[in-house]
């Protein structure tokens, strides 16, 4: 990757303040972390269709969450095109390399492309190399400042039946545990596939609207529920309860289904293909603020802009 670090540098001392990062000057008891999704370059099959390939977008928004220093990075699965390569995996970690550098935890799900090849088990054991923690359990949880945050698995056929329901049975309680504890005020789900899209390409996923929306709806506590896979940004509500899809990280963008067409009413009416973007959420006392944050095509870091702001009330 051809980055110019001090160039780089130059150029964020010499950013608009809309630019500087919102952690740095955020209240007590807050909590700043961000989300990307879909970082995967875009495959030969997938060019030849002339879809576009992202390569200067995908390193600028790793630059820019970097800028942001946020307490840790939620990535939101299809970390690569191609699982089951080991060269794929390499430009990977180039990629993220200035997270790593800046010290910033990542807290990954998988996505269906972490999976892609012949061998599964390649596939994974290239995840579990970055990341151990995927190797111990494909669902996991971290709390910070009241705020519960819960990883899954949503690629439920690569996983056996009996591995499924395991993450089922272990969510339910999982669940049922933070709506008892007085100290979590909020819960956010995080998987590759979302409930909702209006893409052209995807469409809702029936494991996640089968499965687990119904556990995710049970809860009182519950306020979002983020995923990626359909390369973009959209914003939905369903019951008092927000649905986000950040999947701008640098994978082939998509159209999406509009008016009549459209399966769902995005609360996003920005045009598409939609900004590359990554998000910014912030954990208060009362509230959790997301900040959604991208450019354009042909744009770059001086172009970084807030595209849309959630504010959700416990």
């Amino acid at each position: 990757m051809n980055r110019p670090p001090l160039l780089l540098i130059g150029l964020l001392l010499t950013l608009p303040l809309s630019f500087a990062s919102t952690s740095t000057r955020k209240p007590a008891n807050t909590v700043v972390f961000a989300v990307v999704g879909d970082t995967q370059r875009t495959l030969p099959e997938e060019k030849v269709l002339g879809r576009e390939q992202n390569d200067l977008e995908r390193d600028e928004i790793v630059d820019a969450i970097v800028a942001e220093h946020p307490a840790f990075l939620v990535h939101l699965g299809d970390m690569v095109d191609w699982g089951e390569s080991t060269y794929v995996w390499n430009r990977f970690d180039r990629l993220i390399k200035p997270v790593r550098d800046a010290k910033i935890p990542i807290f990954p799900v998988l996505g269906n492309h972490d999976y892609f090849g012949r061998h599964k088990n390649v596939s994974l054991a290239n995840a579990y190399a970055r990341f151990p923690q995927l190797k111990d359990s494909h669902w996991y949880t971290k709390t910070t400042e009241g705020l519960a945050l819960i990883f899954l698995d949503s690629n439920m056929e690569k996983l056996s039946a009996p591995l499924w329901n395991q993450q089922l049975a272990w969510l339910k309680k999982t669940l049922s545990d933070f709506n008892a504890d007085p100290a979590i005020r909020g819960i956010i789900f995080f998987n590759h596939h979302p409930a909702f899209t209006n893409s052209k390409i995807t469409g809702d996923e029936p494991a996640i609207n089968q499965f687990i929306l119904p556990i995710f709806r049970s809860s009182k506590k519950t306020i979002a529920y983020i995923t990626g896979h359909a390369h973009g940004y959209e914003h939905f509500e369903d019951g008092g309860k927000q649905f986000i899809i950040s999947a701008g990280g640098g994978g082939p963008r998509v159209e999406y289904l509009t008016g009549t067409e459209a399966r769902h009413k995005d609360l996003f009416n920005g045009p598409a293909p939609r900004p590359f973007n990554y998000l910014l959420i912030q954990a208060n006392d009362n509230e959790v603020v997301v900040r959604v944050k991208g450019f354009n095509k042909g744009q770059h870091l001086s172009d970084l802009r807030v595209i849309d702001t959630i504010t959700i009330p416990y």
